[in-house]
């Protein structure tokens, strides 16, 4: 891997689950990361976003941050363990930095 364009593939297509929920990479470099979920085809039962693509969301910024810093010496992050908190619900696209 070798590319901003490498580490967006990756992000975006790289994992058959996170590539479903339509996630895109909008800036990925050593001085801005910038994530976009789109609400649809991410909305539950009651009109929000499920929060399976918000924590989803959470994890890909935490894996953009580790391959931005980790893809020169060809090594991939793996997830130990995550915890989220809810703030409030999402009724739009969510974008994180």
């Amino acid at each position: 891997m070798s590319t901003n364009a490498d580490m967006s593939g990756l992000l975006e297509r790289g994992m058959p689950f996170a590539a479903r929920t339509g996630i895109k990479v909008l800036k990925l470099d050593r001085e801005n990361i910038e994530l976009l979920m789109p609400l649809t085809p991410n909305i539950n039962h009651i009109g929000i976003m499920y929060a399976g693509a918000l924590f989803t969301l959470g994890e890909m910024m935490g894996g953009a941050v580790a391959l931005v810093y980790l893809f020169e010496h060809s090594l991939i992050p793996i997830v130990k363990s995550f915890s989220i908190k809810f703030v409030k619900p999402g009724t739009t696209d969510i974008t994180t930095s």
